[in-house]
């Protein structure tokens, strides 16, 4: 059950930056936290410093990889708010996700529900992130 949770986290978290074809881009420290339903504990939060294409904050694909096997749908904007669904396959397992996030001029936060069964075992992971632009320019590249 914890390789899985590490394989989900990974799946959501490591390439917010990775991408394919450089485009100009602006620093964020972005900040993370983990809950799966039923663990008696929270991961600690995750700092990291990532390149966001401007106005990418916006684009929920920027938080995940370009060897992600999520797809987000049905991605509304409303204001400052965006919210989106989505789901996530791999080793024959899917999770199904909604997320929400509230932006301003220089920062965003946000949640992420995921939910599905692996081995026969309900999975439930909320995260949770707060970001906040710090500037600088950087080069970044968009996703497929």
């Amino acid at each position: 059950m914890k390789k899985l949770l590490l394989a989900w986290v990974a799946l959501v978290s490591i390439g917010i930056s990775a991408n394919t074809q450089a485009a100009q881009g602006e620093y964020w420290e972005l900040s993370t936290t983990m809950e799966m339903v039923g663990m008696p504990f929270v991961m600690p939060a995750q700092k990291s410093k990532v390149c966001i294409p401007k106005g990418g904050e916006k684009e929920p694909k920027y938080m995940q990889g370009k060897n992600s096997h999520c797809k987000m749908t049905k991605l509304k904007q409303f204001g400052n708010k965006v919210t989106w669904k989505g789901s996530c396959v791999n080793d024959g397992q899917t999770m199904h996700m909604t997320g929400e996030s509230t932006h301003g001029p220089d920062h965003y936060h946000g949640t992420t529900h995921m939910s599905g069964t692996s081995k026969g075992r309900k999975l439930e992971i909320i995260t949770s992130y707060s970001s906040k632009r710090i500037g600088g320019s950087c080069e970044t590249v968009d996703l497929p």
